[in-house]
């Protein structure tokens, strides 16, 4: 189930087991013999792919290679389905319904273990999920990003936007329970015609239809790719994408996991530079396979192991934190936990806390939720009539980051996807003393273009932030001294004419907050310079009348 889509998802009215084959994780001992090898990676991987490894310097390894395939006809020769490969694992899923057929496949000499991770399908009701509300009516005072503008706006992303980064020529992959209409729906257009779905995979099902079962995951590729000016506009609306599905709606199993890393893996071969998710995974409709905040230690779970291994390809993933905030479990759901994935919590309009989103830390004690979005109010695709509608979750606010994120790696394509995470973080606005609820913050992605655009530092970007980042009259610029030194603190217009220019005495290791009166000054973007000894930052300001 999707535990991370929405507050206050339905799990009552489960009906009678339905008749259905036992699934089963098989995992191998080698890859011997398999006719595939490291020195011949084009065999199986697509030249994107590769070329998204050279960039970043990333070899290629015994996970990358196809499972053996002696192995594989081997199970289905005994009478064994198969479902799903994992190269990175190095198993399969199968079905059977003969259980006398495990014993005989356990005692095989190529394998090394197996796991139940299905026991049979638990019917649930279709209103499982909490229905989106449509947005009816409204002024549009927010020019062409019409309801959306806000979720946008709070990350300076339709700044970045206006500077020209839309997504264009990334890829992103989108992991979800099924795309409902996407395929006819009004703010995919321009997707549709200009041949931008790649390509689709039903790792649930096992065809290439992906636009059944739900309509959660349309409303999710609407935060990133609707276009539609007035209506809605989606984060990175030229971006590409891959949609496939590993979530059964209509129950709960430890076989989605290994369904999502599958799923991973041939976004990996297809060459995706980004991964995101809406998907979180605690306690299971067998009670045998539930999780503990334990497990929470980035370390534990499958789909975790397999998110970090995906970001040791060089895709940056993306995961929803989860809206287990104001539940029992209270923490961030795997694979959130991953110390190599993004988690993204909610806020809403205002910036503040929604109370559902999942809270950090992880079990080890490491910050999490990594940063926060708008996941509360968000404007995402409707339904019937209504080409909008809104709904609550951190399901929304991770793939807004994610769009994001991939107009920063259009504006940087040769950065690795860490630099691209960190610049995220480095970004939020408080990167200096992040908490348990928001972790670092509300990113503004314009500060992260210029992050990603500066060497690094010979100390964290972290020693500056301004406040508030969005400001009419009065902000204050806030900094630590690195030496005792005299400096500079100076403003530049965005067509880079100074408006402010200051000498400043640095004292070490002294915290300062100094203040701004900023009413002289016309609306418009204002970078701020701190300069001390050979260290500099630049923080943007945005003044809005």
């Amino acid at each position: 189930m999707l535990r991370l889509a929405l507050p206050g998802l339905l799990l009552a009215g489960i009906t009678s087991p339905a008749q259905d084959s036992l699934k089963y994780w098989i995992q191998f001992t080698d890859k011997n013999n398999n006719g595939f090898s490291i020195s011949q990676p084009e065999q199986f991987l697509s030249a994107r792919s590769l070329e998204r490894r050279s960039k970043q310097n990333i070899a290629i390894d015994f996970k990358d290679l196809p499972v053996t395939e002696a192995y594989v006809d081997s199970l289905r020769a005994l009478g064994a389905n198969i479902l799903n490969r994992s190269k990175w694992m190095n198993a399969v899923t199968i079905s059977t319904d003969d259980t006398a057929l495990m014993q005989q496949i356990s005692f095989l000499p190529f394998v090394k273990s197996s796991q139940t991770v299905k026991r049979f399908g638990l019917l649930k009701p279709d209103d499982k999920f909490e229905k989106l509300s449509p947005t009816f009516g409204g002024q549009r005072t927010f020019n062409d990003y019409g309801h959306a503008f806000t979720q946008i706006r709070m990350l300076n992303g339709d700044v970045v936007h206006d500077i020209g980064y839309t997504g264009k020529g990334v890829l992103i992959a989108v992991i979800d329970a099924g795309f409902s209409e996407a395929h006819t729906h009004e703010l995919f257009v321009n997707l549709r015609d200009e041949a931008r779905i790649l390509a689709t995979r039903d790792f649930v099902d096992g065809d290439d239809w992906v636009y059944d079962h739900s309509g959660h995951g349309t409303a999710v590729l609407a935060t990133l790719a609707a276009w539609y000016p007035g209506e809605m506009i989606g984060t990175a609306y030229d971006a590409e994408y891959l949609l496939l599905r590993s979530e059964d709606v209509e129950s709960e199993f430890l076989i989605e996991e290994y369904n999502w890393i599958s799923a991973a893996e041939f976004a990996d071969s297809m060459g995706a530079d980004i991964l995101t998710t809406s998907l979180g995974y605690s306690t299971f409709d067998d009670s045998t396979m539930n999780h503990t905040y334990a497990d929470m230690d980035g370390n534990t779970t499958r789909i975790t192991i397999g998110s970090d291994i995906a970001a040791s390809r060089g895709m940056l993933v993306v995961n929803s934190a989860g809206n287990q905030g104001a539940s029992g479990w209270k923490y961030v759901t795997a694979a959130a936990d991953g110390d190599s994935v993004l988690a993204v919590g909610s806020v809403d309009a205002d910036g503040n806390y929604s109370n559902f989103s999942s809270q950090g830390p992880t079990y080890d004690g490491r910050v999490k939720p990594d940063v926060v979005a708008m996941g509360q109010g968000v404007t995402v695709s409707g339904f019937g009539e209504s080409l909008t509608a809104t709904s609550s979750g951190t399901s929304f606010s991770g793939p807004i980051i994610a769009g994001m994120a991939a107009c920063l790696w259009e504006a940087y394509p040769h950065k690795s996807n860490m630099d691209i995470y960190r610049a995220i973080i480095q970004s939020a606005h408080q990167y200096d003393y992040p908490d348990t609820l928001m972790g670092y913050g509300i990113p503004n992605f314009v500060n992260a273009l210029y992050i990603l655009d500066q060497p690094p530092p010979p100390e964290p970007v972290r020693e500056a932030y301004a406040h508030p980042r969005v400001t009419g009259d009065h902000f204050t610029l806030y900094f630590r001294g690195k030496s005792n030194s005299e400096g500079t603190i100076e403003a530049f217009d965005m067509h880079g004419h100074a408006v402010y220019v200051t000498p400043f005495s640095f004292r070490a290791e002294t915290n300062y907050a100094v203040p701004f009166d900023l009413s002289a000054m016309p609306s418009g973007l204002y970078l701020f310079r701190i300069r001390q000894g050979g260290w500099e930052v630049v923080r943007v300001v945005k003044v809005e009348r």
